[in-house]
């Protein structure tokens, strides 16, 4: 093996490792590491949710908007794969981004009642008496985490705009799964099947 000679490229002067070992990285993490903690974290979300603890909503809210990045994320990295080995399907692992894509659909389900009415409260942004708030899952958040929720709402009303300009977004559009988490009166969306 040698340097890349190609002074353009961003690995000039590296040794390149073969194509193979990321992909069994990809293959070891996911069955190691991922489809064994799965369920020990979905348990744990459900658990935060249910408890209805106002302490616990901005940890929540965090790590639905992680998890449904990752979604588009993988399924965005998927194509690319299936599109760079010239395969005859849309996705490579079609069958996992199949699961993954409606698992997306079962965490926005449980994130949509557990959240009810938050973007008509993130659209007034006024915060009324505490004594009003204490009873909601939103109740504690602090002034920078309020920020944050109405600068990702926005961000998300702003890619609607661009969506309904250039065209509805696809699922390996980053923010396809996330914009679902602000949506009023969701309803699951199609996903891959393969």
């Amino acid at each position: 093996m040698k340097p890349v000679d190609d002074r353009e490229c961003p690995y000039y002067q590296t040794i390149s490792i073969p194509r193979m070992i990321p992909a069994q990285f990809d293959s070891l993490g996911y069955a190691n590491v991922l489809a064994p903690k799965r369920k020990q974290v979905l348990e744990g979300l459900w658990k935060m949710m249910a408890s209805k603890n106002p302490h616990h909503f901005f940890a929540i809210y965090l790590t639905v908007f992680m998890l449904l990045h990752e979604v588009s994320v993988t399924s965005a990295d998927r194509l690319r794969r299936a599109t760079d080995n010239k395969e005859n399907r849309r996705y490579d692992l079609a069958r996992f981004v199949e699961q993954l894509q409606e698992g997306a659909n079962i965490v926005l389900s449980h994130w949509h009642y557990y959240k009810r009415n938050v973007n008509t409260w993130i659209m007034s942004v006024e915060f009324r008496e505490k004594e009003e708030q204490k009873n909601v899952v939103w109740g504690e958040l602090d002034p920078d985490e309020v920020q944050l929720l109405v600068r990702t709402r926005r961000a998300y009303k702003a890619k609607e705009a661009d969506a309904r300009r250039s065209g509805p977004m696809t699922w390996e559009d980053d923010l396809y799964f996330v914009s679902q988490m602000f949506e009023e009166g969701w309803q699951p969306k199609p996903t891959f099947c393969s």
